[in-house]
């Protein structure tokens, strides 16, 4: 296996997880909790930065995909798609880090200060 054909298979898989992530998120998690939201009487928190994050992560992963797909196919010059395959790869692992970091707290955040005003 030549080295455009590793990397390009990690960021396809990457990719593919990261769009998994935001839909997950977007069509099961944010309804899922804004339901607890509602059962308990609490206000509904402000969805711009989850939404912002899945966002960001949908448009990596494509992004993610698109360069798995030129690496390997190996259409064009594919040490410029190498270089970038790589630095989207740890970028990608990065900034997915603190995606998710920042999603959760968004939609975890009210529900821990209402739970530990109650004791």
């Amino acid at each position: 296996m030549s080295k455009y054909k590793i990397i390009g298979a990690f960021n396809g898989l990457l990719g593919l997880a990261q769009i998994v992530y935001f839909l997950v998120g977007v069509f099961v998690t944010i309804p899922k909790v804004m339901q607890i939201f509602s059962d308990v009487g609490i206000a509904e928190p402000k969805l711009l930065s989850a939404y912002l994050g899945y966002s960001l992560m949908f448009l990596v992963g494509l992004f993610n995909l698109y360069v798995a797909k030129k690496l390997l196919s190996k259409l064009g010059n594919g040490d410029i798609y190498l270089k970038f395959g790589v630095i989207l790869l740890v970028l990608s692992l990065v900034f997915s880090g603190l995606i998710v970091q920042v999603v959760t707290l968004t939609l975890i955040g009210p529900l821990y200060d209402f739970s530990s005003g109650l004791t």
